[in-house]
């Protein structure tokens, strides 16, 4: 979940294994499947959700784990729910229009400032934090597929890198 979800703001943690050549990468886009809307005190059927999406290299595939992950462990989450600490570095963001045109709407975020953070790194894994890039209590959140999903990897989240 991402956004505002009840009286509470929510971020979504993705971490990726990249390939060897991601230096060479020279554009990039998130894709989520959306999987509901989570009505708080606004009408979603007239909103946009806004978000914005933070970037992390690192070589350490433990560096969080979905299932101890908590807000008060989180890397880049001390100073609050819409940004993300140093090192971490804004790397795209969406309005995510609603009403959803589909079930399991596809939303793809272009991540223009991820290939210039790539080509400075050589670690292997990339972690994402999708972020609400507004405080509101009326703004709606999303609920995002995942991997813990079986069966449904066509919905699962995917890091498209082009050369």
């Amino acid at each position: 979940m991402a956004g505002r979800t009840g009286d509470v703001n929510r971020k979504i943690y993705l971490q990726f294994e990249l390939p060897r050549n991601a230096a060479g990468t020279t554009g990039a886009k998130l894709r989520l499947a959306v999987k509901g809307v989570i009505k708080n005190d606004g009408d979603p059927s007239e909103a946009s959700v806004p978000f914005r999406v933070f970037a992390a290299l690192h070589d350490d595939p433990e560096l969080w784990n979905e299932a101890s992950i908590t807000w008060n462990n989180a890397p880049g989450n001390s100073s609050g729910p819409m940004v993300a600490d140093e090192p971490w570095v804004e790397v795209g963001n969406i309005d995510v229009t609603l009403p959803l045109t589909s079930p399991n709407q596809e939303i793809e975020i272009n991540l223009p400032d991820l290939p210039p953070l790539l080509k400075k790194g050589k670690d292997v894994y990339l972690t994402l934090i999708l972020t609400p890039a507004i405080q509101k209590a009326d703004t709606p959140g999303l609920h995002f597929h995942s991997t813990q999903v079986a069966g449904k990897q066509n919905l699962w989240p995917a890091l498209i890198l082009t050369r």
